[in-house]
């Protein structure tokens, strides 16, 4: 067959060649030949464009690693990460490990401007473990990342109000949609600063003032953030949706160039969060009150956004939305009395509610609860939280401890024991005895058998108390499951208590042991107060109930008194030490394994109270938790290491990252959460070089209804930490539900490395995890050589113990920083 065509080999070889380069040459901003072994590099191909950035070229790879980062070509907020990648160590580690492709995203300067790239290594045909050669590929992702980025914002905007796309270089509206006219424009033939403008005269609150927002989100403002490499702006404020209708909305700005025309763009998206709003304002309440339950009544909407103390039968009526009638029509048939139903739908018609409003401050009435035959009183009060919104807050409080009768046995309550016992000790000169008496797992009992056969064991127990060898004098329920009683000492018969206190009872008809543990109070003067010795009953019942004792039963003695009485003087002085500084904040750093330099740090507090010495974290952290007090010292402790890290910046001194512990309760604690907002403002263009830690167990507590805050915190770059990561019951939850930035594997999995094969596959397991997650990871508590090499194999990005640092007085830790110059 004839040829048609004549072929000229190596033009057309040339050709192609030519082709390949200028295809890789669209493709990548970079490529390098890197020994990692010889720390090496040599340029295989740049574009002209990036000729700029060559300036700093050596052939030494890690000195070139470093002048690019200390030219200012990375994005400050990438720093410390693209430093952590670049480490030759951590790379010639990932490569040993056998892999043979590392990859990595950060932003850096490209064509004058910030953009997202990806930095890829790619193992050469010559690699060997002793002669680790690669390749390094740098490619411009920004544009692609950008529309990953655009879809993960339209998932989130299936809930939106309303969206909006402007082009702010042209000062053009180019189009909206949305539920409310007030939130669009109803013509695209207007400027950026139209909508602007319009869509601040509806910002909504007392006095009136737009000028904040209009700031805020001006086209100038907007186009500022934009160059200094900031995408995003989210805040939230209060609006005018309708004429009859507002809420508080949260805005989001997303902006991005446009790769043809070089305009930045912005997408305005508004979402109503009026509900978790409104649930911040009073979840408060619940935790540090008595309430029961607390609602905010919208008198136009005639709705309820109601949060109810609960278990998890109650969970469908938490942090709910709800028509007020409805709601109102449910409690009373489900938890009011039936005699008083009645009076109940009555004095809580909207009508009723206002009119007793405008007489008054505040308006409230009692009324009886019941449920499984226990009757309860309950006190419901209400007054206004915004006037101007119509916005009424309602509170549930039990009050059935004012009364001093018990509902469900007939018996005294707490407080009619106390009353009933100090007027028998003025009249009487026996030696008299209070016993404290608890129910061992009786929510097993509740789940076996129901509430209604509890309740019922619950009235049987009093009687049985009553009529027992210790012929009580008074008795009394005190708590679900607690009972309280006087007694003559001399009828104390400890071989029958101890008989008594694992009786049998018949339930449904089948013969069950019911254990119980009791604590005993000797009174010694019949003068001192009665809560005071009911205490001293408690306290020796917990001893029993943690079973320090063999029997089932403990007598208060003088060493109990010792432990009482310190306790009660430890926060009776908290306020006073706070004052004086007897807390000390201590620092344990926070170890690189492959090089040994300190990367971080945590603050730990320790209390040196006058007269009593050191005194232990896991004696006073728990007692502060349970007064309430933990967020006076979290804020002690923040304020401390901020002024520390503040100092050291302004001197010119090296810093590393600390992180601080915050409790759930600190998210509740106004002081707190307002120093917050106040730090994150003061680093808004700064580095943040405080960290915070929360547990799992307050993660579940908390991010329920402060995701905004913890969102509001990653978003200003705050990195928080997962802590004791492994120790709760719901960790994978944790790692489901919630976005953290570190996680910290709690130390009983450290600590048993060298006892347990399992245990290192745990480890090896949570490591491999975190990083699939982009989640770096410390382990705590390493102590030996043995853990800390294991560790370092695994992967561990950084490692906390007393193998490298014990925790020291600030001072200390401040020498270490200057002399380790990191």
């Amino acid at each position: 067959m004839e040829e048609k065509y004549v072929w000229d080999s190596k033009a057309l070889q040339d050709e192609v060649q030519q082709n390949i380069r200028d295809t890789i040459a669209h493709i990548y901003l970079k490529i390098l030949k890197v020994n990692l072994t010889d720390d090496m590099q040599q340029n295989v191909m740049v574009k002209v464009e990036e000729m700029e950035t060559a300036k700093g070229y050596t052939e030494k790879l890690s000195e070139w690693i470093k002048n690019f980062a200390e030219a200012g070509y990375v994005y400050k907020e990438d720093l410390q990460k693209y430093r952590s990648f670049c480490n030759l160590d951590y790379l010639r580690k990932r490569f040993r490990d056998g892999n043979k492709f590392i990859c990595f995203h950060y932003r850096r300067k490209v064509r004058g401007e910030f953009r997202w790239v990806s930095v890829e290594l790619v193992a050469a045909r010559e690699y060997r473990d002793d002669n680790q050669v690669a390749y390094l590929y740098v490619r411009d992702i920004h544009d692609n990342y950008l529309r990953q980025l655009d879809l993960t914002v339209r998932r989130r905007m299936q809930n939106a109000l309303s969206l909006v796309s402007l082009n702010l270089t042209g000062n053009k509206y180019d189009f909206g949609c949305g539920e409310y006219a007030n939130l669009i424009m109803d013509t695209q033939e207007c400027s950026v600063d139209d909508y602007l403008d319009s869509l601040s005269k509806y910002i909504y609150n007392k006095k009136k003032k737009n000028g904040e927002f209009r700031k805020k989100i001006s086209r100038e403002n907007l186009l500022r953030l934009f160059e200094k490499g900031e995408m995003f702006l989210t805040f939230v404020e209060a609006f005018m949706l309708e004429e009859d209708e507002r809420g508080i909305l949260k805005f989001t700005v997303i902006m991005e160039k446009d790769v043809f025309s070089g305009d930045v763009e912005a997408v305005i998206y508004t979402q109503d969060v009026t509900g978790e709003y409104l649930q911040n304002l009073f979840i408060p309440m619940l935790h540090h009150s008595k309430f029961r339950a607390v609602g905010v009544v919208d008198l136009r909407c005639r709705t309820i956004v109601l949060a109810k103390k609960g278990n998890q039968e109650d969970s469908k009526l938490m942090y709910s939305e709800v028509p007020y009638d409805e709601a109102r029509q449910k409690i009373c048939m489900e938890h009011v009395a039936p005699m008083d139903r009645e009076a109940y739908m009555a004095k809580t018609t909207l009508e009723n509610l206002k009119k007793n409003l405008e007489e008054d401050d505040g308006y409230g009435f009692l009324v009886y609860h019941e449920k499984d035959g226990e009757k309860t009183i309950k006190s419901y009060q209400c007054h206004y939280l915004s006037e101007e919104f119509e916005l009424v807050i309602f509170t549930i409080e039990d009050v059935t401890s004012l009364s001093e009768k018990d509902a469900l046995t007939g018996g005294e309550n707490q407080q009619g024991f106390i009353k009933k016992v100090e007027n028998l000790l003025q009249k009487r000169e026996k030696t008299y005895a209070i016993l404290c008496l608890d129910v061992k797992n009786f929510k097993a009992i509740n789940g076996l058998f129901g509430i209604a056969e509890g309740n019922d064991l619950l009235r049987r127990l009093y009687q049985d108390l009553e009529n027992s060898f210790l012929e009580p004098l008074i008795t009394a329920r005190v708590e679900a499951d607690q009972y309280l009683c006087l007694f003559e000492w001399d009828k104390l018969d400890c071989e029958k208590l101890a008989l008594w206190c694992e009786k049998e009872y018949i339930i449904k008809g089948r013969p069950f042991r019911v254990s119980k543990r009791c604590g005993i109070y000797r009174i010694q003067d019949a003068a001192a107060d009665v809560r005071n010795m009911c205490d001293r009953a408690r306290l020796a019942m917990s001893v029993a109930k943690r079973g320090r004792s063999p029997k089932p039963f403990v007598v208060f003695d003088d060493m109990m008194g010792k432990e009482y009485i310190d306790l009660f003087e430890m926060l009776a002085q908290f306020d006073n030490s706070l004052k004086s500084g007897e807390f000390c904040v201590y620092i344990q750093p926070v170890v690189n394994p492959v090089t040994g330099q300190i990367s971080s740090a945590e603050a730990l507090v320790r209390w040196n109270c006058m007269g009593k010495g050191i005194i232990s974290p896991q004696r006073f952290i728990p007692l502060l938790e349970d007064s309430g007090d933990i967020s006076q010292l979290d804020l002690y402790v923040v304020r401390k290491v901020e002024k520390f890290q503040r100092e050291r910046e302004e001197q010119g001194l090296p810093t590393v990252p600390i992180s601080v512990n915050l409790s759930w309760i600190d998210f509740y604690d106004n002081a707190l959460l307002e120093w917050l907002c106040s730090y994150v403002a003061s680093r808004k263009d700064k580095k943040h070089t405080i960290r915070f830690e929360i547990t799992e167990t307050s993660y579940a507590a908390v991010a329920e209804n402060r995701s905004l805050l913890f969102e509001q915190l990653r978003h200003h770059g705050v990195e928080l930490l997962l802590d004791d990561f492994g120790s709760g019951y719901s960790s994978f939850s944790t790692l489901h539900n919630y976005d953290f930035d570190i996680l910290k594997i709690d130390m009983g999995f450290v600590r048993r490395i060298e006892e347990s094969d399992k245990t290192k596959s745990i480890i090896d397991s949570i490591v491999k995890m975190a990083h699939q997650m982009d989640v770096r990871t410390i382990a705590e508590g390493a102590e030996t050589r043995e853990q800390v090499e294991f560790l370092r194999e695994k992967g561990c990005d950084y490692i906390q113990g007393y193998y490298f640092y014990k925790p020291m007085p600030m001072e200390d830790f401040a020498s270490i920083l200057d002399s380790c110059g990191v």
